[in-house]
């Protein structure tokens, strides 16, 4: 996996590079699915990637979406499974 994360540093040119927060891999991110941690500790889909707040991307990989369900936020912006 270590050369795809390279690959995807080196395909975005100028565009930004996020990490899948469940396979830890780097894609562009506007390829990744981003979800915002509210105040109360509620995590929503940030359909427009444009909500206040800091952003949990997840791939588009049917695996990690799988995982993703039980994610739970340790902290805003950090986490751990469940």
């Amino acid at each position: 996996m270590h050369e795809k994360n390279n690959e995807a540093e080196m395909d975005a040119g100028n565009e930004p590079v996020r990490m899948c927060v469940i396979c830890h891999g780097r894609f562009v991110k506007k390829s990744l699915n981003r979800h915002v941690v509210s105040v109360m500790g509620d995590i929503a889909a940030d359909l427009t990637q444009t909500a206040p707040g800091r952003g949990i991307y997840v791939c588009a990989s049917p695996h990690c979406a799988a995982k993703f369900v039980k994610y739970r936020p340790k902290r805003a912006g950090r986490g751990k499974h469940v």
